[in-house]
């Protein structure tokens, strides 16, 4: 009769519990590590409910049968536990044919020795019965062999748990719980086994090991259901270990098979703005710009503009497929690469291009045909003359700004003391532009990169430059906001034309639409090159504003004047 004592129910508990964890593993194929613990759980289910038989036998040589079928299932335990470990954390390489045969030799010769130790007594010497709450329970003395098994499935087992233990270790809050869920899972019944081993346990002949696969299921089918077990699984972030080095500049974003962010270098949380904690186990479709949640193929690519408040970059986006040794897609890495500078260099290629091309030829077909008709009238062809090239030498010397200015990108650019640079650039505008009244209101004394300067130059000569007014005006305004300073241009011209405003807010000029100079482009890429931001306003009733706000670099205590 069968007695219900808190030992048969655990063990009928454990049989449950396994069987229940290796249907759901079993579901999560073809995810790595998935067939494995399957199996895995399977043999540990094999082992408890055999030993049920063992206890319901009730006779040596019934008793003595189940115990035999109870070793099918203890030898093939380590044998699994490493290969799930090689899997789940990435080292499939080494789940093959032969290694795992290898692994297998020495579990192969302990069932036939033990299906045969009448003969021997290499496994057991001796096997009797004994009885412990109604049951009748084997008690052994073991031979040689045995212990030979035990130690080599012990070496498994811990060599398998080194394996958990290093993810524990060394990898995101994720898959430290994962890991942790293994190790207590595999350390109950080992530690169980242990105690059987020790002659400790209060019964004689009792193995724990089949009573604590119980708690063993428990904690896995939690993890399975709550830990995202399986799910999100770690493969997929050592298979990308090439891809994520913490030195290079390119963003590496590692998503698992279900789309899942499961690791990224410290370049992707630059460019995304977030930490690690931030991101991971999160869907990749919410937090990397222009990842395709569906199916994209190897190789694909696109590029997207990351914009905040103060810059705009543009990031290209290269997808690449995981694949482990056995060629199952376990993920994919998101290669961030930001060619905000590539672009912007190819921009200012294209727009002198364009204006190389359209306004020199213009200028020099003046050139050609005043040239033409010189012995008509010599002063006035002669001055068109000088005047056309000289609009082609200002042309020429902007170009060379914005080229010193691309060779330079790289470096911080030296500070220059704002006031006395706005004084300066306004005092030589006045020889040169006699009709033009120039205000500069209250000055702030701070110091910013030195391209500010040519920026300024430019801003305030285009606003004297293109004044037709009766009586033009340009006023230069600055103060400080924070750790920026606002620098205002505001002159009572015509104002800026559209076509010039829209090729500058559009990124690059067309063969139908193209600005007429190349100082705006030197003023906005100079802003760019700052850090800064520019903003163009119409001026009441005619002319235009335009602000510029520049980082402060410091402040270099001068009071501030007012000049005129």
């Amino acid at each position: 009769m069968v007695q219900l004592t808190p030992t048969f129910v655990l063990i009928v508990g454990a049989v449950l519990a396994a069987g229940s964890v290796a249907a759901l593993a079993w579901r999560q194929r073809p995810e790595p590590g998935a067939v494995s613990l399957a199996a895995l759980m399977l043999a540990a289910a094999w082992w408890s409910a055999t030993h049920l038989g063992t206890l319901l036998s009730g006779t040596l040589a019934g008793t003595l049968f189940w115990a035999r079928l109870q070793w099918f299932g203890s030898v093939a335990l380590p044998v699994l536990w490493i290969v799930f470990a090689l899997e789940y954390t990435g080292r499939d390489q080494y789940v093959r044919a032969p290694i795992v045969a290898g692994l297998s030799v020495l579990p192969a010769l302990t069932i036939a020795l033990l299906w045969t130790n009448g003969s021997h007594g290499l496994v057991r010497e001796t096997a009797t019965l004994v009885e412990h709450n109604g049951y009748l329970v084997l008690e052994s003395v073991w031979g040689p062999w045995f212990f030979l098994a035990v130690g080599y499935a012990y070496l498994l087992a811990a060599v398998g748990s080194l394996l958990f233990a290093q993810l524990a270790v060394g990898s995101s809050f994720l898959y430290r719980s994962q890991a942790a869920a293994l190790l207590v899972g595999a350390a109950l019944p080992w530690l169980s086994h242990l105690v059987y081993l020790s002659g400790l346990t209060p019964w004689a002949g009792l193995d724990l090991m089949a009573a604590s696969f119980s708690g063993s299921g428990a904690v896995l089918l939690f993890a399975l259901s709550r830990g995202k077990l399986l799910e999100a699984n770690p493969s997929a972030s050592r298979l990308a270990s090439e891809f994520v080095v913490g030195g290079i500049d390119d963003g590496v974003v590692v998503v698992d098979s279900r789309g899942f962010v499961v690791d990224l270098n410290p370049a992707a949380r630059g460019m995304l703005d977030a930490g690690t904690t931030d991101v991971v186990g999160r869907p990749a479709s919410d937090v990397v710009p222009g990842y395709d949640p569906g199916d994209p193929p190897a190789g694909s690519d696109s590029e997207v503009t990351i914009e905040d408040e103060e810059t705009t970059r543009y990031v290209d986006v290269r997808v690449s497929i995981l694949k482990d040794y056995h060629d199952r897609v376990v993920g994919r890495a998101v290669v961030l690469r930001d060619v905000t500078e590539r672009r912007r260099h190819r921009q200012r290629l294209s727009v002198l291009h364009r204006i190389l091309r359209h306004n020199l030829r213009n200028e020099m077909t003046v050139v050609r045909g005043h040239a033409v008709g010189i012995a008509d009238d010599h002063r006035d062809h002669a001055s068109a003359i000088e005047e056309s090239a000289t609009r082609v030498m200002d042309l020429s010397d902007k170009a060379a700004q914005i080229e010193r200015m691309a060779e330079g990108s790289d470096e911080d650019p030296p500070a220059i003391s704002l006031d006395s640079t706005i004084a300066n650039t306004v005092e030589s505008l006045r020889s040169e532009y006699p009709r033009t009244t120039f205000v500069v209101g209250e000055l702030p004394a701070v110091a910013c990169g030195s391209p500010a300067g040519t920026a300024i130059h430019n801003l305030v000569e285009n606003a004297a430059e293109h004044n037709t007014d009766d009586e033009p005006t340009v006023t230069v305004e600055a103060a400080v906001e924070g750790e920026a300073v606002r620098i205002s241009v505001t002159d009572n011209g015509p104002g800026i034309p559209p076509v010039e405003r829209e090729v500058l807010e559009a990124g690059g000029e067309t063969p139908l639409r193209h600005g007429s100079g190349i100082g705006l482009w030197l003023v906005s890429w100079t802003v760019e090159l700052l850090g800064g931001t520019i903003e163009f306003a119409e001026n009441d009733p005619t002319g235009s504003v335009v602000t510029l706000r520049l980082p402060v670099l410091g402040r270099d205590g001068a009071d501030p004047g007012t000049r005129e």
